[in-house]
């Protein structure tokens, strides 16, 4: 009975220091405090302090991805491709994705390499896949350069490449220069802001 009774007190008070700090991320992020309109946003999407409430998280996301608050971005990503508080949209989760990759972002890197592998695959026996599997096999080899546990992915592509297509793709992420971060913007119906250079460098490819 004793030990229920500890816990119940250990719960209480974790539940009060979660609440606490929402209310402190809630002052900031009010302020115009750009990490805070992050965490905040992640305290709504994950019920951290507060009912879980993916409007609200995607409202605050917004926000600190227009100040080019990358995790921000990546997050706000993760709920296209949820539909958490947003459409469910495979074209907003690659088009940010590749907007962070091209940033310099590793973690978007990895999981755009992921995501256009898995393209790839499901459309390998066509001729229009062959610059997927580059694109794919570039942002894997970056990613890589600095986890090698993400080699393991970027073998799965590698090994439906073929051997020309594979030194492009790794000219390419030897040739890679970050751009400098620009902000991301939406309008009210969710159609995304991006700079052109979203639109990928994969031109006329090999087979």
């Amino acid at each position: 009975m004793q030990a229920i009774s500890t816990l119940l007190c250990l719960w209480f008070a974790s539940a009060l220091g979660l609440a606490s700090e929402f209310e402190r991320l809630n002052t900031e992020a009010q302020q115009g405090i750009v990490p805070a309109q992050c965490l905040l946003g992640k305290a709504y999407l994950y019920g951290e302090g507060t009912p879980q409430n993916f409007s609200k998280a995607v409202h605050w996301f917004r926000k600190a991805a227009a100040s080019s608050d990358q995790t921000a971005q990546l997050l706000m990503a993760k709920c296209f491709d949820s539909g958490h508080g947003v459409p469910k949209s495979e074209l907003h989760y690659v088009g940010i994705l590749r907007k962070l990759s091209m940033e310099g972002d590793l973690t978007a890197q990895h999981l755009l390499g992921l995501r256009l592998t898995t393209h790839a695959l499901q459309r390998s026996w066509e001729t229009n896949s062959i610059p997927i599997k580059i694109e794919a096999y570039k942002w894997l080899s970056l990613a890589s350069a600095v986890d090698q546990s993400v080699d393991k992915d970027r073998e799965l592509i590698r090994l439906r490449m073929s051997s020309q297509s594979t030194a492009l793709g790794q000219r390419q992420a030897e040739n890679f220069k970050p751009v400098r971060a620009k902000p991301l913007l939406f309008t009210d119906d969710w159609r995304m802001i991006l700079d052109a250079t979203i639109s990928g460098d994969s031109k006329k490819q090999p087979k």
